[in-house]
This record gives structure tokens, sequence and C-alpha cells, in this order.
């Protein structure tokens, strides 16, 4: 667990006790998640493990019990890793960003752990200090790089079959309807912040979908 806020030594330690995590690290927020995620993953021997996840905490979850996504693509022998949406190719500063899988949630199995193009990856990753860099060159390039390899992936919400009409939109942050249709376990907390008159509706569709304990979300908006 990789945090950017302090956390007691006796909270962590609780944590431990309790089975939720091994390893605790703290850090400033510098290199964003790509950063945090290298320094956690030189904790761990990962290629003894048959999946990785990574996830950051940009969203509220999951919506879902996420068992059954686990099992559907542990199952899937076309995949090697996956996660809950992927970004069509878009433009940032007139740099084009290939399509790629969404960086807030990926699992990656096995025969990826054990890679050379995986690990290569990794020890590249330096510590940006601008977000739109980190997508360029960290986000996007990780799926670029492992597809090159011929590993393949998948996701939850597949934006190139579904959402056509929505192209160059972050469908994660602009259309929180359509990640809730298809049963995207994750919703992004910016998705409430950034678009404040469509709480309400919002929280109402996920009481009418899902068990989850809105008063999470409903305290995090107030703090």
């Amino acid at each position: 667990f990789v945090s950017i806020i302090h956390i007691s030594k006796d909270k962590v330690q609780y944590l431990q006790s309790e089975g939720l995590i091994d390893f605790f690290i703290q850090r400033d927020n510098i290199g964003y998640d790509f950063a945090a995620w290298k320094e956690g993953l030189n904790q761990v021997t990962i290629y003894q493990y048959d999946s990785v996840t990574l996830m950051n905490d940009t969203c509220f979850g999951p919506l879902w019990n996420l068992e059954d996504y686990y099992s559907q693509f542990d199952s899937d022998v076309n995949v090697d890793f996956w996660g809950m949406t992927n970004h069509l190719e878009t433009k940032i500063d007139s740099v084009v960003v290939p399509e790629h899988l969404q960086s807030y949630f990926m699992v990656f199995k096995k025969r990826i752990l054990q890679s050379q193009a995986f690990v290569g990856f990794w020890s590249s990753v330096s510590e940006l200090t601008n977000i739109q860099d980190v997508i360029k060159l960290y986000e996007s390039q990780l799926t670029k790089i492992l597809l090159s390899e011929g590993y393949s992936y998948k996701c939850v919400l597949d934006t190139s079959i579904c959402c056509k009409t929505l192209e160059n939109s972050n469908v994660t942050l602009e259309y929180p309807e359509v990640i809730l249709k298809n049963n995207v376990p994750f919703i992004k907390i910016k998705s409430f912040t950034e678009y404040p008159d469509r709480i309400y509706s919002l929280l109402h569709l996920i009481r009418m979908k899902t068990k989850y304990p809105v008063e999470l979300i409903e305290r995090h908006l107030r703090q």
C-alpha cells in the first residue's frame, strides 16, 4: 500500500494485523501513480504471482463484487491483461496518444509479469512532474508496448465498441451514466466533483442499481 497521505505507525500496524496490507510505503506525490506503483513493485518478486492488480484512489467502488470480473477474465485464455475501461486514440498538445487501457485499474497475468517488456517498462519509469506527460509516456505507452509484443487485452467497457459517437471523450468522467449502464464497478470521483449539477441524479442512479453505501460518497463530497 503506497500513500502520499501521512499514516501513523499504529494505523499501519493495524492494517497489517488485519491482513489488509503486507508492505506500506509513505512517499511524496512525485511522479504520480506510475512512480508510486514502480516503488511498490520493487518491494515484491512480481513473477511469483498469478496476476498483479494496480489501482489508484481516483474512484469510488467497487459498486459490484469484483469476484465475477476476475473469474471472467482469468478464465479467458485470449486475455493477457485487462481493466475497466479504455480510451480511444486522441491528441494531447498535438501529440497523438494511442488507444490504451485506462490506468486507474489494471490487471496483468503471469505471462506478462515474466516478460522482459513489462520489466523493462517499469525500469524506464521516472518521476515526472506533469500529469499529461505521465499519460503520454506511461499510461498510453504501456498498452502500446504490450500489444506490440503480441499480448492482448480486454476491458469491462470497450469504448471502441459502445461509444464511437463519444470519440475523444473521457467516458469515465463525462458520461458516468454509461459507466453504470455497462456495470463498470468503479466510478470516478471527478465525475461528481467536476460536474456538481449531476451529483444528486448520479447518487440516485447508484442507489437504484447497486448496494454500494452512497453515504461514503456523500461524506467525501462534503469534505
